[in-house]
């Protein structure tokens, strides 16, 4: 008896791992270090959300940092707007919720929160219109985003499956002396 439970739970073990373990690292690896030139060279854009993997039922904090070209050096009073867009149409706009035409960092890093409403492939779209109080011809870096369920569906079924063996009355054989 003792011999059938530990295979039962070692069979468990396996599957679980193998199903999880891959979902979980695929999830990660969606988001490696996002940092991307803007489209005209003047200054780099890092971007990092927080928490990773990104799901469509909890508030995603983006902190997004400018970059002199080439350095990890901070670039101080930047105009931008940050985009969200999902299936080519704008579902976020930050300019917007504020009421302003551009946002303004003084220190050259800022967190933006956002809740996604699905799933599902979006892009982020950082425009920067001006450096040093000084306007420029606006440049673009963008960013693409995966946004997951909050429970992967495809380890439902394996889990149930496991669930559903466990829950199996096991054969006992009597022997008569």
């Amino acid at each position: 008896m003792k011999n059938s439970s530990f295979v039962f739970l070692a069979f468990a073990a396996v599957l679980t791992s193998s199903i999880f373990i891959p979902m979980m690292q695929q999830a990660f690896a969606d988001h490696p270090e996002m940092r991307a030139e803007t489209s005209g060279g003047t200054l780099e854009v890092l971007l990092e959300p927080s928490p990773q993997p990104i799901e469509d039922t909890e508030s995603t904090q983006f902190k997004l940092t400018f970059l002199q070209p080439g350095t990890d050096s901070v670039q101080e009073h930047v105009d931008y707007d940050f985009i969200i867009i999902k299936g080519g149409q704008e579902v976020f706009k930050a300019s917007v919720d504020t009421g302003q035409p551009l946002l303004h960092t003084t220190e050259g890093t800022v967190t933006i929160p956002y809740k996604f409403e699905e799933q599902g492939d979006h892009t982020v779209r950082i425009v920067m219109a001006g450096i040093r109080f000084i306007p420029i011809d606006p440049e673009t870096a963008e960013f693409a985003i995966n946004v997951t369920p909050e429970f992967p569906a495809g380890i439902i079924a394996p889990l149930v499956a496991a669930l559903a063996f466990a829950a199996i009355p096991k054969r006992t054989s009597f022997k008569m002396k």
